[in-house]
C-alpha cells in the first residue's frame, strides 16, 4: 500500500477520523475508483472493522437509521447529508440474485474479494494510503472493465452484474476485458433471475450514459440486447434500402441514439423510432425501394409493451416514449415554419423541442446528401420567442360562440379553423377579430 495524502469534505473526513480512533475505516467502491479518474464522487462510502453497535455509539449524538443492520449497514446523517458505513463482510453462496449467506470478518482484503469489478474493488485508508488488490489502477489506466477473480463465478453470483458491466462501459467509455465479455456471453441466461426493477434502474442508467452506443454494440455482440428486448434482433443487418439512407436499419439506430441529448425519454425513442419498420416494410414495384407508411404508429403500439413488458418504466415514461415514436414523422414530412407552428400549437413547448431533437438525430443518420438542409431546430427555438397559442389560449370561448349560432361540434370546428388563421397570421388572436372571423365562416357556410 502506498501512502497518498487526499483532502476530503469536511464530513467525510469527520467519519474517517472517528472510525480510526476505535478501529479501522476505509472508503471503498465507486467513491474511490471516481477519485483516481480525477472526478468528485457523487457519494462516500465507508468500510470498517467496527460492530454496528460499535458505531452507535462513536455517532450517538447524529439521527441513525435501523435499516441494513442484517447487512451489517449503518446510517447516520451529519448535517443534513447520510452516510453508509459497513461492516467488513463477506458473502456466501447464492440464488444467482443475492448471497445466501452473510459472514462478518475482520479485514478489508476479505471485503473486497466480494466485490464486482476490480476498479470497484479498490480502498483508500487515511494514513495507509489506496489498496489495491486486484489491479483495479491498471484498469482504471486501460479504461477496461474486469470482473474480480473467476469471471463466470463472480456473474453467477448476481447476474445483474452483466448490467452493471454495461452501464460502466456506457458511462465511462472502457471497453470490456475479453475474459469478462466471454463470460458474459456465457451466462447472460442468469439475467432472467433477476427482477425486471432491478434491470430496469441499470438500463436507465446505461441508457442516458456519454458512451451509450458502445454500450449498445457490446450488448449486441455478447447476445444480451437481443435476450433483453427480441423484438430489437430484426433491426440487425435489415438494409433500409432507400436513397435517403446508408445505413442498415440497426446502424441507423445507434447513430440516431448517439445524437439526441442524455435524456431517458429521448435515448428510449431513439432505440425504439424505427421498431415497426420490419413489420411495414413495402417494395416500389418500379424502383425495388422500400418504404415503410406507418411504421411510427406500429413503434408506438411495439414500445407500449416493451416499456412495461420487458422493462418496468412507469406510465409517465411510457406516454412520452409512445408519443415521440408515433409522431417522429412529422418534421419529416414538412420542415416548414407554418408546420412547426402548429407542431407547438398542438402538443406544448416542452414535447416539441423533444420531437425536434429526436427528428435531428433521425435525420443526421441518413443520406446526408439526399435530406433537406433546413435546420428544425433552429426553426423552433426561433419560434417560441413568441408565445404560441393552443385551443385553449384563443381570446373566444363556446358561449361566444354559441351566441353567434354555433352548436355541437361546430364549435370545435371553428375553434381549430380560428387556430389556424392565428397560427398561419391571417388574423391576430384578439376577441373582436376572431368574433368577426367566426361570423363570417357561419354566413358564408365555410365549415363542412
Amino acid at each position: 500500500m502506498k501512502r497518498r495524502e487526499m483532502a476530503f469534505p469536511k464530513n467525510v473526513s469527520y467519519v474517517l477520523e472517528q472510525l480510526e480512533q476505535k478501529g479501522e475505516g476505509y472508503l471503498v467502491g465507486g467513491c474511490v475508483r471516481d477519485i483516481l479518474l480525477g472526478k468528485e464522487p457523487h457519494d462516500y462510502d465507508f468500510c470498517t472493522n467496527l460492530s454496528y453497535e460499535d458505531l452507535q455509539q462513536i455517532f450517538k449524538q447524529y439521527p441513525c437509521f435501523k435499516t441494513g443492520k442484517s447487512f451489517g449497514v449503518f446510517r447516520v446523517q451529519i448535517d443534513g447529508e447520510e452516510f453508509e458505513i459497513a461492516k467488513f463482510r463477506s458473502d456466501e453462496g447464492s440464488d444467482g440474485r443475492r448471497p445466501r449467506n452473510i459472514r462478518f470478518v475482520e479485514t478489508i482484503e476479505e471485503d473486497l474479494a466480494r466485490r464486482d469489478f476490480t476498479i470497484n474493488a479498490m480502498a483508500y485508508h487515511q494514513r495507509k494510503g489506496f489498496l489495491d488488490i486486484y489491479g483495479g489502477k491498471e484498469d482504471l489506466r486501460k479504461k477496461q472493465i474486469r470482473l474480480v477473480g473467476n469471471p463466470a463465478e463472480r456473474i453467477r453470483e448476481d447476474g445483474l452484474r452483466i448490467m452493471r458491466a454495461f452501464r460502466f462501459v456506457s458511462q465511462l467509455g472502457f471497453r470490456l476485458e475479453e475474459n469478462t465479455k466471454r463470460a458474459i456471453a456465457q451466462e447472460k441466461q442468469m439475467l432472467q433471475k433477476i427482477a425486471k426493477s432491478r434491470i430496469t434502474e441499470e438500463w436507465n442508467k446505461l441508457v442516458v450514459g456519454d458512451f451509450v452506443m458502445e454500450a449498445l454494440t457490446e450488448m449486441r455482440n455478447t447476445g444480451v440486447l437481443e435476450m433483453l428486448f427480441p423484438s430489437l434482433q430484426t433491426l440487425y443487418n435489415f438494409p433500409q434500402n432507400s436513397p435517403y439512407h446508408c445505413y442498415d436499419l440497426w446502424e441507423h439506430t445507434l447513430h440516431v441514439v448517439q445524437s439526441v441529448p442524455n435524456d431517458l425519454i429521448l435515448r428510449l425513442a431513439a432505440i425504439f423510432h424505427d421498431i415497426g419498420k420490419p413489420l411495414t416494410k413495402t417494395v416500389d414495384e418500379k424502383t425495388g425501394y422500400y418504404h415503410f407508411y406507418g411504421h411510427e404508429k406500429k413503434g408506438a403500439e411495439i414500445i407500449g409493451r416493451i416499456l412495461q413488458g420487458e422493462l418496468e418504466e412507469p406510465n409517465s415514461i411510457k406516454k412520452e416514449v409512445e408519443f415521440l415514436i408515433a409522431n417522429h414523422m412529422l418534421l419529416h414530412q414538412n420542415v416548414e415554419e407554418r408546420n412547426i407552428r402548429n407542431i407547438i400549437s398542438r402538443f406544448g413547448e416542452e414535447r416539441s423541442r423533444k420531437l425536434v431533437q429526436l427528428s435531428m438525430a433521425d435525420n443526421l443518420a441518413k443520406n446526408l446528401k439526399k435530406i433537406s438542409d433546413k435546420n428544425p431546430e433552429e426553426l423552433f427555438y426561433k419560434i417560441i420567442k413568441e408565445p404560441i397559442p393552443g385551443l385553449s389560449d384563443l381570446a373566444v370561448n363556446g358561449f361566444d360562440l354559441m351566441k353567434l349560432g354555433y352548436v355541437g361540434k361546430d364549435i370545435q370546428k371553428i375553434k381549430e379553423y380560428l387556430l389556424e388563421q392565428v397560427l398561419e397570421r391571417r388574423i391576430e388572436n384578439e376577441g373582436t377579430v376572431l368574433l368577426e372571423e367566426a361570423k363570417k365562416v357561419i354566413k358564408n357556410k365555410i365549415l363542412s
